[in-house]
C-alpha cells in the first residue's frame, strides 16, 4: 500500500510523491480532516483504521484485528468524529478522531455496506449497501436516528459517496451499472453524471471537478 500526494494541476516538474509506504495493508476508504492536517484509511487486511500527517509522519493505527472488514470512511471535522462501515460486521460504527469511545451506530437491515459521507452542517450521515438483493443509499441523523432510504431504484453496485457541499449534492460510483449518479440531498433531482465506466469505485469533489 502506498499513500501519494498529487496536486490537483500536476505538471510535469509537480507531478506529486509518495508520502507513506506500508507493506501487507489493503486500502479501501480514505478521508482526510483538515483541520488537523491528518489523513485517516482503512485497511481490511489488518481490520484496522490508520491515520498520518499530512506528510506521511506520525503513523498511529486505531484497533488492529479488532475490526470485521472496515471499508468506507468519513471524517467529521466539526465535533471531531470519524465513521466507517464494516462489511463482515454489517455495521455503521463511531468513534472520536483518537479511537476512544468507538460505538455502533446502525446494525439493523445492513448486508453489505460500503461507501459513507458525513454532511456536518446538516447532522446527516449518508451510506451505500450493495445487497445483490436490495442495494440502496440511505440516510440517517449522525447519531443513527431518524434512518431512511434515499435511493432505492435502479441501483447495481453502489460503492463510495461524496458530497458537494456547496450545492447539497450527494454523489455515487456504481460498479454493477459502471456509472456515476448524483441527488439532491433532499432526495429530488437524481441524474447520471458519466456512464460506460470500467469499474467506478472511489471519488472526490474538488475546484467544480469529480476525481
Amino acid at each position: 500500500m502506498s499513500l501519494l500526494t498529487l496536486p490537483l494541476d500536476s505538471e510535469n516538474s509537480n507531478q506529486g510523491k509518495i508520502l507513506l509506504t506500508k507493506d501487507h495493508q489493503t486500502l479501501v476508504g480514505l478521508d482526510i480532516d483538515c483541520m488537523e492536517r491528518n489523513i485517516f484509511w482503512t485497511d481490511i487486511s489488518h481490520r484496522a483504521i490508520h491515520s498520518a500527517s499530512f506528510n506521511g509522519s506520525f503513523v498511529q493505527d486505531y484497533r488492529v484485528g479488532q475490526m470485521g472488514s472496515p471499508e468506507g470512511i468519513a471524517i467529521d471535522w466539526i465535533s471531531r468524529n470519524i465513521y466507517w462501515t464494516d462489511s463482515v460486521l454489517d455495521a455503521i460504527q463511531v468513534s472520536r478522531l483518537d479511537g476512544s469511545m468507538m460505538r455502533t451506530l446502525i446494525i439493523d437491515g445492513l448486508r453489505e455496506p460500503r461507501g459513507i459521507a458525513v454532511h456536518p452542517g446538516l447532522g446527516k450521515i449518508y451510506w451505500s449497501d450493495w445487497n445483490r438483493v436490495s442495494p440502496r443509499i440511505e440516510v440517517a441523523n449522525m447519531d443513527g436516528t431518524s434512518r431512511l432510504i434515499l435511493v432505492r431504484e435502479n441501483l447495481g453496485l453502489p460503492n463510495m459517496l461524496t458530497i458537494d457541499y456547496f450545492q447539497n449534492v450527494l454523489y455515487w460510483t456504481d460498479a454493477g451499472l459502471k456509472e456515476i449518479q448524483c441527488i439532491d440531498l433532499n432526495g429530488r433531482n437524481r441524474r447520471t453524471v458519466l456512464q460506460s465506466l470500467k469499474y467506478p469505485f472511489d471519488l472526490a469533489i474538488g475546484k467544480n471537478n469529480i476525481f
